[in-house]
């Protein structure tokens, strides 16, 4: 009696383990789908000299900067979020903002402050 028990719960067990599978298959199809409909752009712009107060003309200095994404030939105006980063470990953080609507080519993004270093790049994300 013991192995008819047994047999029950296994063949039980691996009916439910295949639902399981298909489920998982059509999740991640899904995804798999929805990510090519995705037009994702990815820079890494380097921001020495941009609004850097160690230049040697100091009116250079400016505290926003226009990224152009044209490459990336949207239809459509995109999507678009940035991180600054820097790798000197002394800088400060230093806020962004997004300024006015992107366009398909190209958006606008104002620094808190001037740049205190030339350390500092802007990681931005550009999609439809």
């Amino acid at each position: 009696g013991g192995t008819e028990e047994l047999d029950s719960d296994i063949s039980s067990l691996a009916s439910a383990s295949s639902l399981q599978v298909q489920y998982v298959d059509s999740d991640v199809s899904s995804l798999a789908a929805l990510i090519t409909t995705n037009d994702v752009y990815a820079q890494s712009i380097e921001l020495s000299g941009i609004g850097y107060t160690g230049l040697q003309d100091p009116s250079l200095a400016q505290a926003w900067v226009t990224v152009d994404y044209s490459a990336a030939n949207f239809q459509t105006p995109p999507s678009v979020v940035g991180t600054m980063v820097s790798y000197i470990e002394t800088d400060p953080i230093m806020g962004i903002q997004l300024s006015g609507q992107p366009t398909k080519t190209s958006a606008t993004f104002v620094f808190s402050d001037e740049l205190p270093s030339s350390g500092y790049t802007l990681e931005v994300l550009s999609a439809v």
